[in-house]
């Protein structure tokens, strides 16, 4: 028996025995040891649950790490390249203006409005369906133009642009294959993910140049003349009251694209002028057009006028700052302007001064262009000895310089000619959640307002901080309650198992094999208790999923547990009920063996 008793597995064998023995005794205890983490296990299970499914669906989102700025502007292609160049940043990509960034779908007799999404490699849009870059020729669709247009991968897709030439409309399609359908989170509106080729031919044809590679016919690329605003005053020096002309062209404003009416700075002539204006846009020659013909008959000039934008001058090893005026017959007439300005529409172009001479001299006009400056050739009238602060050109040569403020414009042929340097908008990717904060305030820091999930982002990190806080507060509580009641469960046991284990030593055990006795069955409880837990978590959790099962995405769980903190409460468990009972080994190997054998 004593060689029995002291082969190492004797003691386990004593210790199960043991516990099947007392096994109502034991499942009350189990069931105690559960009933304290069953609780913190639901808790615990919500709050990952919960904080896991919106931090998911955060990384998710694709729109959740990308960055877009709040009004438009210009982004240079060379611009876009240095953002790839961030480490921070996996997707970068130039957009068309919105304006032009619409087609429709060709769908029976009602066709479908749909954007136009440049897209390429990185982008999120396509990563959250685990769809390629589409090549020439294809196209990713969203979800919402799918239904709409009963559209599905491999199908062909017809959209229609269409543009306004004078009075006719001019409208033409292309084709494209669906290579891929963007899950419903991904955009809830028709949009078409395509190549940038294909964005740019839709903004170039709408500006009415052609497009050679899709067959669409239109115009040279010449740049067209726009202004900042309009000069209106009367043609007679006998001027109306002010207050009058104001309300007149007021009510005839409607439709010509102008929208603020201000009083001009300077009077020419003793006449009062007005300086009308769009408070979102330049203005071009159409809108100076509908203008004249809604005032025909009133006896009122319409001149177009740039603001205060200067330029430099060159001639020689001279550098001068000038502005540009734009010079009108009307303007002229009333000594505003010199009275006369010779118009050309090829380079070299004439340019007049101020003063009476006829000198002439050539100089280099550097103009401040989107990327760099354009250097036009002139040819001065009136000279530069007296260094004037204004040049008047035609109003046309003036309108094209201010619009190489706005648009790439390059001089081919002695001609102005839009080029394609930027773009008005972009679409930008983070790579992590954690870079989108530092990549706006870079961005912005620059003067660009930038659009960016930055606030959601941070409301579910903070939300996580703050259960994480929560629940470990109740963790706390709860462990009080854990060590009082697995304390209490080993003094129980002590008092019940000090004959026995006396028994045991006189038996042959030593007062070690003894010891471990008690810790077995410690162990055996505990880990039994801590696996009722789990299951009834796990029973808890599928019956939350199944009663949200409508408001979960597949693979969501409502109630989620991760795998490494079950293993740390099970850790801190064995702990607690190991000190325990390690406090208490005396007094479960403490009782005499002479008074353990007189015990009946």
């Amino acid at each position: 028996m004593t060689a029995s008793i002291r082969r190492s597995n004797s003691i386990w064998r004593c210790a199960v025995s043991d516990l099947a023995h007392e096994w109502p005794l034991n499942l009350c205890v189990i069931l105690s040891i559960a009933a304290l983490l069953f609780p913190l296990a639901v808790l615990y299970g919500l709050k990952y649950g919960a904080v896991s499914i919106l931090e998911s669906r955060l990384k998710n989102d694709p729109r959740s790490r990308e960055l877009r700025p709040a009004a438009s502007g210009f982004y240079s292609r060379e611009w876009i390249a240095e953002q790839l160049a961030d480490p921070a940043i996996g997707f970068a990509v130039g957009l068309p203006r919105s304006v032009t960034a619409t087609v429709r779908v060709v769908h029976g007799s009602d066709p479908i409005d749909a954007s136009i999404l440049p897209t390429g490699p990185g982008d999120p849009l396509l990563e959250s369906g685990g769809l390629k870059m589409p090549s020439a020729g294809e196209c990713v669709i969203s979800a919402a133009l799918a239904r709409e247009a009963r559209l599905k991968t491999g199908d062909d897709l017809e959209f229609l642009v269409a543009r306004r030439n004078s009075n006719d409309w001019q409208e033409v399609s292309a084709r494209l294959k669906v290579a891929g359908v963007l899950p419903d989170f991904a955009l809830d509106y028709p949009a078409i993910l395509t190549r940038m080729e294909i964005a740019e031919a839709v903004e170039d044809f709408l500006d009415g140049f052609a497009v050679p590679f899709l067959g669409w016919q239109g115009e040279a690329a010449l740049a067209r003349a726009a202004y900042d605003g309009a000069l209106v005053f009367s043609k007679s020096k006998e001027s109306s009251h002010p207050e009058a002309l104001a309300e007149m062209v007021r009510d005839r404003l409607g439709g010509t694209g102008f929208t603020t009416v201000d009083a001009f700075n300077a009077e020419i002539d003793n006449r009062e002028v007005l300086y009308l204006t769009n408070a979102n846009s330049m203005i071009d020659d159409e809108n100076l057009n509908l203008l004249r013909a809604k005032l025909d008959g009133q006896g009122i000039a319409v001149v177009p006028w740039l603001k205060d934008r200067m330029a430099d001058a060159i001639s020689g090893a001279d550098n001068v700052s000038v502005q540009i005026l734009p010079w009108s017959e009307d303007v002229s007439r009333i000594g505003h302007a010199p009275a006369d300005a010779v118009t050309s529409s090829r380079l070299p172009w004439t340019a007049r001064t101020a003063g009476d001479s006829e000198e002439e001299s050539t100089l280099t006009l550097v103009w401040p262009g989107i990327t760099e400056s354009l250097q036009v050739p002139l040819r001065v009238i009136g000279g530069m000895s007296a260094q004037p602060e204004a040049l008047w050109l035609p109003a046309r040569e003036a309108g094209l310089l201010r619009r190489a403020l706005e648009r790439g414009v390059v001089i081919q042929d002695g001609e102005l000619v839009y080029t394609r340097r930027g773009y008005a908008s972009f679409r930008i990717a983070a790579k992590r959640l954690e870079d989108v904060l530092p990549l706006q305030q870079r961005l912005e820091s620059s003067g660009t307002r930038i659009l960016a999930e930055t606030q959601r982002i941070a409301d579910i990190q903070m939300l996580g901080q703050q259960l994480s806080r929560i629940f470990t507060l109740f963790a706390a509580v709860a462990g009080v309650g854990a060590v009082t009641c697995l304390f209490a469960i080993a003094f129980s046991a002590a008092e019940r198992k000090k004959r026995v284990l006396a028994f045991l030593q006189i038996l042959g055990a030593t007062k070690g094999q003894a010891a471990r006795f008690p810790l077995y069955q410690c162990l055996i409880l505990s880990l039994a208790g801590a696996g009722a837990a789990w299951m009834g978590h796990a029973i808890f959790s599928t019956a939350v999923d199944r009663v949200f099962q409508s408001r979960l995405l597949p693979g969501e769980s409502l109630s989620h547990l991760p795998l490494e903190t079950a293993g740390w409460a099970l850790g801190v468990l064995l702990l607690i009920s190991l000190g325990c009972y390690l406090i208490l080994i005396p007094r479960f190997i403490g009782m005499p063996l002479g008074e353990a054998a007189r015990e009946p």
